[in-house]
C-alpha cells in the first residue's frame, strides 16, 4: 500500500489511505458512481500549504479539483469584445483555493 502511495504522489495525487481503500471498493463494485472514483473531498489528503494565498504558485506536480468557474469580465452586454478575466474555486480534497486565470490581451492594467 505504501508503494503505491508513494508512486501516486510522486504523479500529484494525495490520497489518504482510506481514500484509496474507497477506490479500490469503487472499482470493484458492478456500477460505481462517479462520486466513488472522482471526488477528492473523498479521498484525498490535504497538500495545501497553510499559507496558500499568499504564494504566487502551487507547488507541483499536485492534482487539483475545479469547484467553479466564474467569468468576472463578462459584461451583460457585447460579451466578445472583453478578455476573459475566470476566478477559478480549486480544492486539493480538504482546503480551497481561489486563482485567477486572464485569457486575452489586458489594457490599462
Amino acid at each position: 500500500m505504501e508503494a503505491v502511495q508513494a508512486d501516486l504522489q510522486n504523479r500529484g495525487w494525495f490520497l489518504s489511505e482510506s481514500g484509496i481503500a474507497r477506490l479500490k471498493d469503487g472499482i470493484e463494485k458492478e456500477e460505481p458512481s462517479v462520486d466513488d472514483l472522482t471526488d477528492l473531498r473523498q479521498i484525498a489528503s490535504s497538500k495545501l500549504p497553510q499559507d496558500i494565498q499568499s504564494l504566487s504558485c502551487v507547488p507541483s506536480p499536485l492534482v487539483l479539483q475545479l469547484q467553479q468557474v466564474l467569468n468576472l469580465s463578462a459584461p451583460t452586454q457585447h460579451q466578445v469584445e472583453r478578455p476573459k478575466l475566470l476566478q477559478l474555486s480549486l480544492t486539493d480534497g480538504k482546503k480551497k483555493l481561489k486563482t485567477v486565470e486572464i485569457l486575452g490581451e489586458l489594457e490599462d492594467v
